[in-house]
């Protein structure tokens, strides 16, 4: 439950005024390479792909309005931008390299709006490293176009809207494996996320304590962290150079919850019982967090029970993700953040 208002922490992130960087998005290519990690616990089931059919999402404000959802068939060597012009009207610039309007939903900050608002895109849960019109969509992909404000984070690598992905069909054909890393005390918690994802379809999921995480785990794996901020990989996302990188719009630190809103003020804080869902991409990834490898995802609380709380979300009602970019629990309520 909020404990009440905090003065702001930081100040929003400056945009970097890139052109090239929004039509082209360039970072290394994804790798052909899965991770082989070994664990204490493993669970392995088909990877459900016979589906033909792609989705696509059309969101505004992080997710919190649906302006469309569709499905369609991608074979034929469809990219996304061809997709998303099958299901709403789009408007581009830049030579067909950027999407400037859907469904007449256009750029603030490029038609002179004081306002900085425009449309990102995500391919399972992931901010993508390409333009849309060089994706090839393939089958059980989920498209997503969100209208949102970008004074505080332009960058939001990954979201959580779209669980049980990006573990199931990854970035561009290729998945990596999942490592569900858990602190001492939450192994249970971890088993029953294992034996959840693997009856979602998801192959090559181990868990593992965090003491025994290898290297070659921590950079080139999907990792889902269970844990309080005493476990060290939660503590390092939620401070210094990696939160700031993050795109996060909660921040678990001194055994609170603090929450912001689209322009970075702070909206709420959240104290004991209360756990926090949040995903990047992978930070420890050497080719960089933009890479569209693998993801991080912090199952986290600020004790035991917030913990616990965050895992029965997971678990039980993934319906309370619903396009999000992260989600705020307690045995009360599931809220959205950014608030």
């Amino acid at each position: 439950m909020p404990m009440g208002r905090l003065s702001r922490i930081r100040p929003p992130l400056l945009f970097l005024v890139i052109i090239v960087s929004l039509l082209s998005m360039a970072v290394p290519s994804c790798s052909d390479e899965k991770s082989e990690p070994d664990g204490e616990l493993s669970q392995s089931a088909a990877n459900t792909t016979s589906s033909q059919s792609a989705r696509i999402v059309v969101t505004k404000d992080f997710g919190a309005t649906v302006l469309e959802d569709e499905t369609l068939d991608p074979m034929g060597d469809i990219t996304a931008l061809e997709a998303l012009k099958q299901v709403a009207k789009v408007e581009t610039s830049y030579g067909g390299g950027f999407v400037n309007a859907i469904d007449g939903l256009c750029s603030e900050y490029t038609s002179g709006h004081k306002n900085k608002a425009d449309w990102f895109w995500y391919i399972n849960g992931m901010q993508s490293k390409t333009g849309a019109g060089e994706y090839k969509l393939r089958p059980g992909d989920v498209e997503h176009w969100d209208f949102r404000d970008w004074s505080f984070h332009y960058s939001v690598p990954a979201i959580v809207g779209h669980f049980p992905e990006p573990f199931l069909h990854g970035y561009g054909g290729k998945v990596s494996s999942t490592v569900v890393v858990y602190q001492d005390g939450f192994a249970d918690e971890a088993k029953d996320l294992v034996i959840r994802l693997g009856e979602l379809g998801i192959a090559e999921v181990i868990s593992k304590e965090v003491a025994i995480l290898t290297g070659y785990e921590k950079e080139r794996s999907n990792l889902i962290i269970i844990g309080t901020e005493s476990c060290n990989l939660i503590s390092e996302l939620n401070s210094g150079r990696l939160y700031n990188r993050a795109g996060f719009f909660a921040q678990l630190k001194d055994n609170k919850i603090t929450a912001y809103d689209a322009k970075g003020d702070v909206s709420a804080t959240y104290g004991a019982g209360c756990g926090l869902i949040q995903a990047t991409q992978n930070p420890w990834n050497s080719k960089g967090i933009g890479a569209c490898d693998n993801v991080v995802w912090t199952v986290a609380g600020t004790d035991a029970t917030g913990v616990e709380t965050a895992v029965d979300v997971l678990l039980e009602t993934p319906e309370e993700f619903g396009f999000a970019c992260g989600l705020i629990v307690s045995e009360e309520e599931v809220l959205r953040v950014p608030q």
